[in-house]
């Protein structure tokens, strides 16, 4: 907890303790004396008891009480794991119990400074669930106490959800500092007084651990109804198990209502068996397929569920999913349950292909919702796996799906539409749903505005989050990852789509240009630019294998390859369809290696007669004047000068061909060769070597008797003020 205490908790909380426990110390000692009398005289042996506990940053300490147990219980076990607790339990201990007077040796704990008058009450080492759940409230980066908030409001008899709920709600008050802080805690003080007097909320054995004989009264006497929404279209094949997991549950007050979509196959017969010998079964039937979302809208206007919970006719529920989730919503009052799920791919159903789940349960309020984000996302990109509470169902504006006509992804928006309603959630750690991955489902079928679900789902996240204050980059940042991913698979069922080439042309396009992809494919994230190459490829196999000439084309080539694009032309393409090299260099988009390898094809001859490489490289070359005109001979000779050009190396490159001149090593093509150096040496403003060129050049015209070039190369020189060194009084005196 990197937070700063306030001066309340610092020093004037700390300063109170001590007071209070060292006149109570003294006060009470008569007290003490006649308790530890009374102990040892019921069950003869020590009379304090001392226990490991938890403490503030989940530093151990021991804590004092007085022994309320006979010698032979077992030491630091907790008092709900015990078998009959009773047993263990002396005739003195449960008088002291009840009055809570086993309590008073915590005064010394005070005193020392390992526990406050009033925090939550710390946890035994062992039970690990307890101190998990107390962690996601914060309550374990506080004091503990020798009463708080929770012990006024049930002790023993909550259930460790709620304990730990009500513990993260005293945190909030001591955070809150100064005066408010102090009242509470006063609050605290006396509502112990009150609850001591009349023993409320002391159960042996009592604990916040979920055991079935201590399911509220509510669930045990199943006087809550729970609406199971099940949409369902050709799915004879796995019905019945869905239906059986349904029926098999552990928790019974239950309506099924299946909303047959016009299926095909026996899907409504066998469903109405079932409904024929279970009446908590119901059979709707839609004349005509409508879609999934319209389905579950039919079944919910006919549900009179307290909750609802929607599972697909090929999932399954573990026989407790029910109960244990309604239990956590009503124990801690959540409007929304999720838990985890495990996935399965068709003809394969025994084997698990994946889970989604979390370590520790995650207990939110809107005011966590941005700080957990990306731990929960993932529950609420699906309506299954979920228990919801109806007022939180039916409040939620989902009128955004209908109308932008959402169909892959109305899951998500419908999902986070609840959440905004919910005023408590909780992400259990139990995995007690099961989804079947199948070859055929409505995910792997492209549809229009399948992209445009993409980037509307997306800002509804960036909406959903602003709520909460500015965005993090973390949670920016994994937004863009689930946007690129949401992305990838948009491209695989529109690479598998049935579209013409044109229209995939179209779609990949828009969906290269839109501004938020652009956005996130600005991200450097590796998973981001897997995604990015991944549209680039996919681009570019279509690419291939149209016409040229088809519509889009050389717009959808500038948007997939904007570096290499000038090398793709009508007459190229068969080019980058064969050559493996290049056809990698163009899938990067990497304009150097496209070069390299056009330069590797030239050096060994290859293609040369099909294909104008010279014209793909001055292409490529955006109208250097450097890089133009260069015959093939001339590129297979001085391809590294070339190269260096191409680098924009033109000190290197000037420097080996001064080189090759100065060494007699340029036999053919002289006079273009020099027309070269004297450009670039123009370009780099390079006096010597511009006049070196041009000597070179009026020499070389001399000798191939090209007398009046050579004479006008003089006069230039003249024109400069060149001084006369020997090679140009040497060709003054040829001329």
């Amino acid at each position: 907890d990197n937070r700063i205490p306030t001066v309340y908790e610092r020093k004037i909380k700390p300063a109170i303790d001590r007071i209070l426990s060292f006149v109570a110390l003294i006060l009470l000692s008569p007290l003490f004396g006649l308790i530890s009398i009374v102990i040892y005289m019921d069950d003869p042996g020590p009379v304090f008891f001392t226990q490991k506990r938890v403490g503030k940053g989940k530093a151990f300490f021991n804590l004092h009480k007085f022994r309320s147990m006979r010698k032979s219980a077992p030491h630091n076990v907790p008092t709900h794991q015990l078998q009959c607790p009773d047993q263990y339990i002396t005739r003195v201990g449960k008088v002291l119990r009840r009055t809570s007077l086993d309590e008073l040796p915590q005064i010394w704990d005070i005193l020392r400074g390992c526990i406050s008058i009033i925090g939550p009450r710390p946890a035994l080492w062992n039970p690990k669930d307890l101190v998990e759940e107390r962690e996601n409230y914060g309550a374990i980066s506080v004091m503990p106490g020798l009463t708080g908030w929770a012990q006024i409001n049930g002790r023993d008899e909550l259930e460790i959800p709620v304990k730990s709920a009500l513990d993260g709600e005293y945190v909030k008050h001591l955070r809150k500092g100064g005066l408010k802080a102090f009242f509470f805690d006063l609050k605290c003080f006396l509502g112990t007084i009150t609850s001591v007097a009349v023993s409320d909320g002391v159960i042996e054995g009592g604990t916040g651990k979920l055991k079935k004989q201590e399911i509220p009264r509510r669930i045990e006497k199943q006087q809550i109804m729970v609406s199971v929404i099940t949409p369902a279209y050709n799915a004879s094949e796995y019905i019945e198990e869905c239906i059986e997991s349904v029926r098999a549950q552990s928790y019974g007050n239950w309506e099924m209502i299946i909303v047959d979509d016009c299926s095909r196959d026996n899907t409504y017969q066998i469903a109405l068996e079932y409904a024929e010998k279970d009446h908590r079964i119901k059979i709707l039937l839609h004349e005509t397929n409508c879609g999934v979302a319209a389905a579950r809208n039919t079944a919910l206007k006919a549900s009179k569920g307290d909750y609802v919970a929607f599972l697909d006719s090929d999932d399954w529920w573990e026989l407790d999913h029910l109960e244990r989730l309604l239990r956590i919503a009503e124990d801690g009052d959540f409007d929304i349950v999720c838990t985890g799920t495990v996935f399965h791919r068709e003809g394969d159903e025994t084997a698990a292909a994946g889970v989604r789940g979390v370590d520790q349960r995650i207990i939110m309020d809107p005011p966590r919702y941005a700080e957990f984000f990306p731990y929960y996302h993932m529950f609420f990109r699906t309506v299954w796996g979920k228990l919801i509470r109806w007022k939180t169902f039916i409040e939620a504006d989902v009128s955004i799906v209908e109308r932008e006509q959402i169909r892959n992804g109305s899951d998500t928006m419908e999902a986070f539409a609840w959440l905004r309603q919910a005023k408590r959630v909780c992400v259990d750690n139990s995995v007690l749903h099961h989804y079947l991955l199948r070859n055929k489902s409505a995910s792997h079928i492209y549809l229009p505005n399948r992209f445009k679900s993409n980037v509307i789902l997306h800002q509804d996240a960036i909406d959903f989050l602003a709520q909460y204050g500015p965005i993090s980059e973390r949670n920016l940042h994994f937004l863009h990852i689930v946007y690129a991913n949401a992305v990838s698979d948009t491209l695989d069922v529109l690479c598998t789509s049935d579209l013409a080439l044109e229209e995939k042309l179209a779609e990949y396009c828009a969906i290269a240009e839109h501004p938020t992809t652009q956005e996130v494919y600005a991200d450097t994230d590796e998973a981001i630019a897997r995604c990015r190459d991944k549209l680039r490829v996919q681009m570019l196999s279509v690419l291939l294998t149209a016409a040229p000439a088809a519509e889009g084309f050389h717009k959808a080539l500038e948007v997939a390859v904007p570096n290499c694009a000038p090398a793709v032309t009508a007459e190229s393409v068969g080019l980058f369809r064969h050559e493996q090299k290049l056809l990698e260099a163009l899938r990067r988009d990497n304009r150097d290696a496209l070069v390299e390898g056009l330069l590797d094809l030239i050096e060994k001859k290859r293609y040369t007669k099909q294909y104008d490489l010279g014209m793909l490289l001055q292409n490529l070359a955006d109208g250097n004047p450097l890089l133009t005109g260069w015959s093939l001979p001339f590129l297979r000779k001085y391809r590294e000068i070339y190269w260096l050009l191409w680098q924009k190396r033109g000190e290197e490159a000037l420097d080996a061909m001064t080189g090759l001149l100065l060494d007699k090593c340029v036999k053919t093509g002289v006079e273009g060769f020099l027309q070269l150096y004297l450009d670039i040496a123009a370009q780099l403003e390079h006096i010597p070597a511009f006049l070196f060129g041009k000597t070179a050049l009026a020499r070389h015209y001399l000798n191939q008797s090209q007398t009046e070039k050579c004479r006008a190369i003089v006069r230039e020189l003249d024109e400069i003020g060149m001084e006369d060194n020997e090679e140009l009084e040497e060709i003054r005196r040829r001329l």
